[in-house]
């Protein structure tokens, strides 16, 4: 059957990186980005494709897109000029990934015990499942920061970005619902659709304040 909510939820998370690739390479800037978050992406999907080659040629397709494009964006951040010289630490150090990566491996360990599953595939999967919920929050607080230090303004392309997140885990969720909805089950077996509610619930007020934030209509 056509899964259309699937499909939606893997188009509007290509464009969402799309549209932070175009804002870093047509302005030569990534202000606004968090590093950190897109290095805790990189890791996510590194972790949880490790089944690459044995898949279906769209998913494998995507793998190596969402892989790819992780890394070369953390690789933009880092060390090409002179986008690198426009980040600004001093608003990504707000949360520490150590935190973020250690709180996410705890959850991943106690989640497989749970089950008695001890499989590191199945137990990197569960961590990067939880690790993508978390990843956006160091990007939440670097837009708050600027929105914060620009009279409330939030730049077009980084609220599209973040608006295109939001949209991507929420057709994850109908996709959910419709793949359970005929075989309903508790906690453990829905463990993807509690990281997707739970980012859905940080996206909210940055994706409404965004929308509502008057513009600059320069450059964006």
């Amino acid at each position: 059957m056509y899964n259309l909510f699937r499909y939606c939820g893997d188009f509007m998370h290509l464009a969402s990186i799309f549209i932070l690739l175009f804002k870093i390479r047509s302005r030569k800037n990534c202000a606004g980005i968090s590093l950190k978050s897109q290095q805790l992406y990189a890791l996510v999907f590194i972790t949880r494709y490790l089944d690459l080659f044995s898949s279906s040629w769209y998913n494998m397709s995507m793998k190596i897109i969402f892989i790819s494009s992780s890394i070369y964006i953390v690789y933009l951040i880092m060390f090409v000029q002179p986008i690198c010289a426009t980040y600004n630490k001093s608003m990504d150090e707000k949360l520490r990934m150590e935190w973020l990566i250690g709180i996410c491996t705890v959850l991943a360990i106690i989640r497989q015990v749970l089950i008695s599953d001890y499989d590191v595939i199945e137990l990197l999967w569960s961590f990067s499942i939880w690790l993508e919920a978390l990843a956006i929050l160091p990007q939440l607080m670097v837009v708050h920061e600027y929105a914060k230090n620009d009279g409330g303004f939030v730049e077009n392309l980084t609220s599209h970005y973040v608006f295109m997140l939001g949209g991507y885990r929420f057709m994850y969720i109908l996709n959910w619902v419709r793949t359970t909805s005929h075989a309903w089950t508790l906690c453990l077996p829905s463990i993807d659709f509690i990281p997707s509610v739970k980012r859905m619930i940080h996206l909210c007020p940055c994706i409404s304040t965004s929308d509502l934030a008057p513009r600059r209509r320069s450059n964006l």
